[in-house]
């Protein structure tokens, strides 16, 4: 039961996060800093690869996909890697601090 919460928070945060990049992209005078983080992935072979190795592919554009059956291997087996690519020090805690950043400079930008 634990392996597909698991598996559910990590599709939901891969479908979140290609919407956020799909907003930042329609509003790109908010988004250099995400842009950015996205621009990391797409063109980062190491970071890629270590997404692959847990079932997320990284698209041209940045964008993330889902192989679900290599997630769920990944989760059940290598549980300390997924949580290390994906965790607060991970994917999620880099966008975590670039949207922070990129929101703190639009409402400095409205002063």
């Amino acid at each position: 039961m634990l392996l597909i919460y698991y598996y559910q928070y990590i599709e939901n945060f891969v479908q979140h996060y290609n919407s956020v990049l799909s907003y930042l992209n329609e509003h790109r005078e908010m988004s250099d800093r995400v842009s950015a983080l996205a621009a990391n992935f797409s063109t980062n072979s190491g970071l890629q690869n270590a997404l692959s190795s847990i079932g997320i592919s990284v698209g041209s554009a940045g964008e993330l996909s889902v192989d679900g059956a290599k997630l769920l291997y990944a989760i059940e087996n290598d549980s300390d890697v997924v949580s290390a690519l994906l965790g607060s020090e991970g994917l999620t805690g880099k966008l975590d601090r670039n949207l922070n950043l990129a929101n703190y400079q639009h409402q400095s930008d409205k002063l």
